[in-house]
């Protein structure tokens, strides 16, 4: 069924989320309406829509200004919203959008807090849909990882260690190219920093291969000296299995070596998850045939690789 979605907000963020529609078949997604107050931004978005879907989209300055202009929903049905994470502006921009009547699709994270987030599930009415864009949980290795751990490929699984890291350096991170991390950007300048707007997409998977976590203890402090939020941080997370995990997160000012993303460590072997390259590996000391398999190939005495597979992860945020 076609979609006709208009987008709120038309930050940096904006530009991925429209080459992921223009990739789509023609006429699954179609952005026929953008809605930002600075005009400056609306009008570069507009340009934007048209020149990657053929077909220059309305444009508003406010949803609510766009509602009243659309009253039978006949130019969207559906809003993408991609408001920064300040305050409780995703709470306000979704409930509005969902007593409206419209279906929301959500720029992680949800909220700045649970009680917001709860507020925002709470707005959603029947037939309507409330979706939040966590990319990670549909990441091939994650999703090859989750299964072979319920397999026992590993045996039982012991321990993890999640790393986010990334370069905040703008010769070394398009991200930091385009301004996400300068004086200004609501990354640099709101509390919770980079730690809290990308780290999600390394807690859920650490949820999806270890369930869910019932105590962290962690310390956090600054890796960029313009920004207000924590820049780095590490973590000890518990989970309902008593079984624990070390996350950790860093936004280096320079260059930093490329690391995995994942590592799950069972009695029987262990599950790698590689960086923005893409990739995964297992190691175990049993050799046997896996379906998804693309390499097999012995890389250490009585160590074999079972599976690995190309996919770079372009833009995680």
């Amino acid at each position: 069924m076609a979609c006709n979605i208009a987008f709120v907000g038309c930050g940096v963020i904006s530009k991925h989320h429209l080459d992921a529609i223009a990739a789509l078949d023609r006429g699954v997604v179609t952005v026929t309406a953008v809605i930002e107050p600075n005009a400056e931004r609306l009008a570069a978005c507009a340009d934007a829509v048209e020149k990657a879907l053929g077909a220059r989209p309305a444009e508003f300055a406010s949803l609510a200004v766009a509602a009243a202009a659309d009253p039978d929903k006949a130019i969207f049905d559906s809003v993408d919203v991609m408001v920064p994470s300040l305050g409780p502006l995703h709470e306000t921009i979704g409930v509005e959008a969902l007593k409206l009547g419209y279906h929301v699709h959500m720029e992680k994270p949800v909220s700045n807090s649970v009680a917001s987030a709860e507020r925002l599930v709470a707005a959603q009415a029947e037939g309507l849909v409330l979706m939040v864009a966590e990319n990670s949980q549909y990441w091939r290795e994650v999703v090859e990882a989750q299964r072979l751990i319920a397999e026992g490929a590993i045996g039982e699984v012991l321990t993890a260690r999640a790393k986010f890291w990334e370069s905040g350096h703008p010769k070394l991170n398009d991200w930091a190219a385009q301004g996400s991390y300068d004086k200004g950007s609501y990354i640099c300048e709101g509390t919770e920093g980079f730690v809290f707007d990308g780290g999600l997409h390394w807690l859920r998977p650490l949820r999806m291969l270890m369930g869910e976590v019932t105590h962290v203890v962690s310390t956090s402090g600054p890796s960029i000296p313009h920004m207000s939020g924590p820049g780095q941080t590490q973590a000890l997370l518990k989970f309902a299995s008593g079984k624990s995990a070390i996350f950790e997160s860093i936004l280096a000012p320079g260059a930093i070596s490329d690391q995995p993303f994942f590592q799950v460590q069972g009695t029987a072997g262990e599950i790698v998850i590689d960086g923005f390259e893409g990739g995964a590996r297992m190691y175990t000391v049993t050799v046997h045939a896996s379906r998804f398999s693309s390499a097999v190939s012995a890389v250490a005495p009585a160590l074999t690789l079972l599976f690995w597979f190309p996919g770079r992860r372009h833009g995680v945020h």
